[in-house]
């Protein structure tokens, strides 16, 4: 607590531009429901790939997959 209190920066925070991206796919749980649980595990892993590609081409960073 002292260090955070005694930090001039960390209690005025910063400000930083961001970008949030959503994307839903469409007809996901009837596919899931249609495939292999390891098929749809590689189907999310690729998409969520080629997402973080995206993401990277533009030295951005992904903070979480929800």
């Amino acid at each position: 607590a002292d260090k955070i209190l005694q930090s001039k920066s960390a209690l005025e925070g910063e400000r930083k531009q961001v970008t949030v991206l959503f994307a839903d796919v469409k007809g996901s749980m009837e596919l899931a429901e249609a495939v292999d649980p390891e098929e749809w595990h590689g189907i999310l892993d690729r998409f969520f790939q080629i997402l973080a590609d995206g993401v990277h081409r533009f030295e951005g960073t992904v903070n979480q997959y929800t």
